[in-house]
């Protein structure tokens, strides 16, 4: 069964980790209850996950909202997907200032790529991929508001703005 993990910290939306997760939830339940299963004792789920933070502890969104995890990043530690959840920053010079932060999880999302995991973000998670070099000469999509700073501070990434989902090379 697919293990997908969220990759959170401070001052990411909380609809990033909840939304998809419902979704997953949802996926698992209609599996449990479809036609084929109808009669088999019981059916394993179809998708598990973790959501995790560099330090194992709960995060807190943009919103203020706390978000519990189950455990801390392990770059080492496979999966088949990860999700790389999106600040929602109004500095992202601030943000992408967060040294240690930003150089370990570039350095376990550049590992996990290379072992083949399914690296995904959204909106303004893509600055992350990004900044760990693995967007470079591959195409990609960010929030709109976000197209020229991006361009400007990745020169190397073919950015698709109007493009609501890009996919190259397992990102």
């Amino acid at each position: 069964m697919p293990t997908v993990r969220f990759w959170v910290f401070d001052g990411i939306l909380a609809s990033g980790v909840a939304g998809p997760i419902d979704v997953l939830h949802a996926a698992n339940a209609l599996a449990s209850t479809s036609p084929r299963t109808a009669g088999s004792r019981a059916t394993s789920p179809k998708f598990v996950w973790r959501v995790e933070s560099l330090d194992g502890r709960p995060v807190r969104a943009a919103s203020g909202q706390s978000i519990a995890v189950d455990g801390c990043i392990d770059a080492r530690k496979r999966s088949d997907a990860i999700l790389v959840t999106a600040p929602f920053v109004a500095d992202m010079d601030a943000f992408l200032a967060r040294h240690d932060q930003v150089r370990d999880l570039s350095s376990a999302l550049r590992l996990q790529h290379k072992a083949g995991t399914l690296l995904v973000s959204y909106c303004m998670g893509s600055y992350l991929l990004a900044e760990a070099g693995l967007l470079d000469h591959r195409i990609a999509t960010t929030h709109w508001s976000r197209a020229a700073d991006f361009t400007r501070r990745y020169p190397k990434v073919e950015l698709r703005s109007r493009e609501v989902l890009t996919e190259q090379s397992g990102i």
